[in-house]
Order: C-alpha cells, then sequence, then structure tokens
C-alpha cells in the first residue's frame, strides 16, 4: 500500500484518530493566532494592476512631479432646497467649516467652502449644492482614522434636516467597501450555515451526519484564514480575500465531506466494520476528492494571470482554502469518522434523509452511464470540452478593469 496514497492516509488517520485530531487542535490554535496577530497587517484597501500600465505610470509620473498629489483628498457635498443666497445655508456651512477645521491640521488640512472663497467652480447651477474640498492631514497610513473624526462632525451636522451631507474620496469609498465586505461577510456566515444544516439535514436524515461536513468547512476556513496572515506579510493581498476564503471554504468543504461521509454510512450498512468502512472510503471517494481537489486548483492558478492585486488576491484565497479543505477530507474527516463509528447516524430525524443501503449498484446510475461513454469515446470527450472552455475563454482577451467611485450618503 503507498504510504502517501488517500488510502493509507484514511486508514492512519483511523488508526492514530486522537493524534490526528491533536494536530489539526494545534494547527487551529496556531491559526487564531496568526490571525490574531498578523491579518490586520497583512491585508490593505489599496487596489492596482500589476502588470504597470500606461495609467499606472502616469500616475506615478504625476505624483513624482506634484508630490501635493499623494496626499489623501476627500469631498463634502451639501445639497439643500436652500439656496446659497440664503444666511441660513451660508451659516450652516460656516459652522461645519470651523467645527471640521477644529479638528487640527494632522486631521484636515485648513477646509475652506464657497463663501469663503466665492469660486463658482464650488457651486452648482442651481446655487442649491456646494462642496467643501478636504485634504487629509498626517500621513497615508492615518488617512482611515482621520476619515473616522471627519465623519463624527459630518454625521452631527447631519442631523439638520434642511441639509442633505455625502463625502466621496479613495479613502470614504474604501472605507464603504470594507464595511460592505464585513457586512456581507457575516450574513454569507450566518445565512450559508443555516441553509447548508437545512440541506445536510435533508439528505443525511441524521443531525450527526450533517453536522460533520460543517465542522470541516469551518476548519479549513480558520486555516486559510491563518494561511493569509503569513503570506500577506510578503505578498499584497486585498481585504476581500476573507469574503473568498469564507464562500469557498463553505462550498469546497461541505461538498468533500458529504461526498466521505456518504461513501463511509454506504460501507457501514454493507457490514463493514469502522476502520475497514473508513479504509474503503479512502480508497475511493477520498481519492476522487483528492482529484477534485486538484482540478480546482489548477483551474484556480488561472485568477493568478490576471493582472490585478483584487483577482490575485481572490484566486490566492481561494487556493489556500481549497487545500485546507483537502488535507482535512482526507486526515482529519476519516479521524473524526473514526472517533464516531457507528453514532454517526445517531439522531436521526423521522421522515427526513434517507438510509444508507448495502444493496447500491456501482455499475448503474447516471454517473456511472456517463463515465463509461466519456472512457469509450475519449478523444470526442477531450474535443468537445476543450471547445467549450475555450469558447468561454476567449471573451477574457477584451476584458476591461476600472472603479466606479461615486459618494457616499452619511
Amino acid at each position: 500500500m503507498n504510504f502517501l496514497s488517500t488510502e493509507s492516509l484514511a486508514r492512519g488517520s483511523a488508526r492514530h484518530p486522537w493524534v490526528t485530531v491533536g494536530i489539526w487542535v494545534l494547527a487551529l490554535v496556531l491559526s487564531v493566532f496568526l490571525t490574531a496577530t498578523y491579518l490586520g497587517d497583512a491585508l490593505t484597501m489599496e487596489d492596482r494592476s500589476t502588470n504597470n500600465p500606461e495609467s499606472q505610470r502616469a500616475s506615478e509620473l504625476l505624483k513624482d512631479g506634484f508630490k501635493d498629489l499623494d496626499k489623501r483628498t476627500e469631498t463634502v457635498v451639501i445639497d439643500s432646497k436652500l439656496n446659497v443666497d440664503d444666511q441660513e445655508y451660508a451659516a450652516f456651512t460656516n459652522s461645519l467649516t470651523e467645527d471640521l477645521a477644529g479638528l487640527g491640521a494632522k486631521v484636515v488640512a485648513e477646509p475652506v467652502s464657497y463663501f469663503q472663497t466665492g469660486s463658482p467652480a464650488m457651486v452648482s447651477k442651481d446655487k442649491h449644492t456646494i462642496i467643501i474640498p478636504l485634504t487629509l492631514g498626517g500621513k497615508a497610513a492615518r488617512a482611515q482614522e482621520n476619515l473616522e473624526e471627519i465623519q463624527a462632525v459630518l454625521h452631527k451636522a447631519d442631523k439638520d434636516r434642511r441639509f442633505d451631507i455625502m463625502i466621496v474620496g479613495k479613502t470614504s469609498l474604501n472605507k464603504s467597501f470594507q464595511e460592505v465586505s464585513e457586512n456581507d461577510l457575516a450574513t454569507g456566515e450566518m445565512y450559508g450555515i443555516l441553509v447548508a444544516v437545512v440541506i445536510l439535514t435533508l439528505v443525511f436524515g441524521t443531525l450527526i451526519s450533517a453536522a460533520i461536513p460543517i465542522i470541516l468547512a469551518i476548519v479549513a476556513i480558520i486555516a486559510a484564514v491563518g494561511a493569509t496572515a503569513v503570506v500577506g506579510q510578503s505578498f499584497e493581498l486585498s481585504f476581500f480575500i476573507v469574503n473568498m476564503i469564507t464562500m469557498m471554504g463553505l462550498a469546497v468543504g461541505i461538498d468533500y465531506s458529504l461526498f466521505i461521509v456518504s461513501r463511509f454510512r454506504e460501507e457501514l450498512a454493507k457490514g463493514l466494520d469502522v476502520i475497514e468502512a473508513i479504509t474503503v472510503t479512502g480508497a475511493t471517494a477520498s481519492r476522487a476528492v483528492f482529484f477534485s481537489g486538484m482540478m480546482v486548483l489548477l483551474a484556480l492558478v488561472g485568477m493568478l494571470i490576471v493582472p490585478h492585486t483584487i483577482f490575485k488576491s481572490l484566486g490566492a484565497g481561494a487556493i489556500l482554502v481549497v487545500i485546507f479543505a483537502i488535507l482535512a477530507s482526507l486526515t482529519l474527516l476519516p479521524a473524526v469518522l473514526r472517533l464516531m463509528g457507528t453514532r454517526v447516524n445517531s439522531l436521526r430525524i423521522p421522515c427526513m434523509g434517507r438510509k444508507a443501503s448495502k444493496n447500491v449498484d456501482p455499475n448503474k446510475g447516471l454517473w456511472h452511464t456517463a463515465a463509461k461513454s466519456v472512457m469509450r469515446h475519449p478523444i470526442i470527450s477531450l474535443v468537445f470540452t476543450l471547445t467549450i472552455l475555450v469558447t468561454l475563454i476567449v471573451p477574457y482577451s477584451n476584458i476591461e478593469l476600472g472603479s466606479d467611485m461615486g459618494p457616499a450618503t452619511l
């Protein structure tokens, strides 16, 4: 038996379940430590092209020639039904400008409005909307903290229902992206896991069997985030990577363990003892998971080719979590199944799921027929598949990347 085969890994993990689980627990503890200590520094809200296009070279030349361009700027937009010729409009704006100036030069550098400059460029043609250009003070690294202090002042002023206040700029846009990302992450985790639990319970009919794939997916996610904290010390990674890890982790973690647990239950139903059932599962379902995972990884490498930090980050996150999902499926899952044994069928819910049958015929079914057809006609199947893939790849030659920045409503 090959020591590195999926069968030997499954048997070895099953024979030493507590050692295997212990190693994974240590790995998770390390991942949590790395995440808490280094993840904040590993991720960035910046995004840029990595192939140094003309636009980026032009931007760098402008920064070299005009040092002020390197400063972080924001624009406050004030809109009202009042006209700028009204004293109330002037009084409100002057008060807001003074409050912003009161934050100090380290936060915002000398804010001025239309009422100080009289510049027609700072007021709309209908005289209902004005802007207050702001230059964030201090170093670029403090832009986020400075923006939060500015927004606190704007929130207070925005309580006056006569005026609508908005702010637009790269820092505020990045902050909005981060908040949306965090909210989506929390929503995805909550609803994604709930939906997965319901579906798995319907499939298995037992709460124990339904819980195992969820646990494996969470393990893969935690480990991948910890690895991201390390990788991010050497490579520029977007904060969107965490969303990708969560999404892909739930998908592949549940998918792989669902396949393995189903096969394990079938082998138990045939009368095999726990160790032998795990061994047979390792030689069949686990092997399929391994090769499936390799194909997924190969496909995801394509995202690393796209010359943009966000795409590269999404690809890196997906690759990391798939690697840990495969490792957990091949080692941790057999150990867990060994510890659970026949209790994997415990907590059965009446009228839900189907019992694993010992009369499953491997030579029947849709996928058996499809696999035999492919093996009978490998050249035709290969040409057909490549034709579809090439057709899908062609539009990439005309891909256009960009971003559309708009004002952030307070």
